[in-house]
């Protein structure tokens, strides 16, 4: 089995080789033609925070993510800021509520800070 043929491009960017993808998340065969729902892969990990300014300054100090993308007041949402952060394979779509009314307040006030969404890869 050649690595170069049997991990995405994604797998590739973790830096991890065939084995240690096989060690860590136990890869199988499978024939994706006859999946109904052929996931190829993580996108992004969605969260909803208090303070998105600061969780993104923390990911970005303690972890080493880079922000590759940002909404918020000064591109027309009014609503919310959402910080797009990744650090190889992995993306994190950080958002925070700016008007105390959104809908992203709500939720935040009913669960905390969290994840609410997991964004997959599919063909």
């Amino acid at each position: 089995m050649d690595a170069g043929t049997l991990l995405n491009d994604n797998e590739r960017l973790a830096g991890l080789g065939l084995d240690e993808l096989k060690q860590l998340v136990g890869l199988v065969e499978y024939d994706p033609s006859a999946d109904p729902f052929p996931v190829s892969g993580w996108d992004a990990l969605v969260w909803i925070v208090g303070n998105a300014v600061q969780t993104v300054h923390y990911l970005q100090s303690a972890f080493g993510m880079e922000l590759v993308a940002y909404s918020g007041p000064e591109t027309g949402n009014r609503d919310h800021h959402a910080y797009v952060l990744r650090s190889g394979a992995a993306r994190f779509v950080i958002k925070g509520a700016y008007d105390p009314a959104s809908p992203l307040a709500d939720h935040h006030r009913a669960h905390r800070d969290g994840i609410v969404d997991i964004a997959l890869a599919v063909p």
